[in-house]
């Protein structure tokens, strides 16, 4: 099952982001931040049906996001830049073992992450359920 619902448009606008993002700590000429590493986040869904979908969540993994696909500015080519944004938008769309949809995990392992104590994660679950009706767990 397919959950990359977003369209070509956004892919394309993707890539460009990671490049002037790439060209701006560039022109800083600072080596600190040409040889930090960084991933790559691509937008994860809990639905494969578009029509169910009203908003998108956008926030920032301060430890870590996907291990494998972290870069240096100093490292990115086209063919590098290619094959980050293809492993992106397949870590964001992974399903775990015995999970129905790429978000499952939050709720599975919601204890054992201490997703509870994340304000990120508090402030999702808060809309979520305010949006559909339900009292979150202020």
């Amino acid at each position: 099952m397919n959950f990359d619902l977003l369209s070509a448009n956004y892919k394309n606008l993707y890539k460009e982001n990671l490049f002037e993002f790439a060209n701006n700590l560039q022109n800083r000429k600072t080596e600190y931040y040409i040889e930090s590493e960084y991933s790559l986040f691509y937008p994860s869904f809990g639905s494969f049906d578009i029509k169910n979908i009203d908003f998108l969540i956008y926030g920032l993994a301060l430890k870590t996001w996907d291990k494998d696909g972290k870069f240096k500015i100093s490292e990115l080519t086209d063919q590098r830049v290619s094959k980050l944004i293809t492993q992106s938008i397949e870590y964001s769309n992974l399903l775990e073992k015995g999970d129905n949809n790429p978000l499952e995990w939050v709720h599975t392992q919601w204890n054992e992450h201490g997703f509870s104590t994340s304000s990120f994660w508090m402030i999702t679950w808060n809309l979520i359920n305010i949006l559909d009706g339900a009292y979150g767990l202020l």
